[in-house]
């Protein structure tokens, strides 16, 4: 059996703008079975349904509405991966269209209470944006996504210009 330890790289009390930075820069702290959240918190928050990688929807509000978070390095919970489970489907047109979902509704919220980390979510969406024009091609939701993906172009282009020079992204 695979045995996977996560450290942080960090434990004690965590300023709400480091653990933001942390959720989106650690792919490991955007799931929930890691975290002990207050029930108070959950209050008007609800998850997606259908949506792979729900716990990325409603994390950064939790975070966002905590008075405060405290990391510590002890194990609690141990986490199995099963077959069929997020790793294993990763590349679907289904996990793609639910990655932008998930990218998209953080960008609205970081830009608004966390600028400063605007461009970090921009580029994963950008990232799953260019995955997405090549995974969903004969998708029946392939014209909304290139819809959408105009759109994005049009209102961030500048911004992406910027952080993708030297990337084989322009070819885009």
């Amino acid at each position: 059996s695979l045995v996977k330890t996560f450290s942080l790289d960090f434990t004690g009390e965590i300023e709400k703008s480091e653990m933001m930075r942390s959720l989106l820069w650690n792919v490991t702290n955007n799931a929930l079975w890691n975290k002990c959240c207050a029930k108070k918190l959950f209050d008007g928050v609800r998850f997606p349904e259908r949506v792979i990688g729900e716990d990325a929807c409603v994390q950064h509000e939790l975070i966002h509405r905590s008075s405060r978070i405290y990391a510590t390095d002890t194990v609690f919970y141990n986490y199995i991966h099963q077959k069929g489970s997020l790793v294993t489907y990763r590349y679907t047109p289904d996990a793609i269209k639910d990655f932008i979902y998930v990218w998209k509704s953080r960008l609205i919220f970081i830009e608004r209470y966390y600028p400063e980390y605007t461009d970090k979510v921009l580029k994963e969406l950008l990232k799953e944006m260019i995955v997405g024009h090549e995974l969903l091609k004969g998708d029946s939701d392939y014209a909304a996504f290139l819809s959408e993906f105009d759109e994005l172009v049009r209102r961030y282009g500048a911004r992406f210009k910027i952080f993708s020079r030297g990337c084989r992204l322009n070819q885009l």
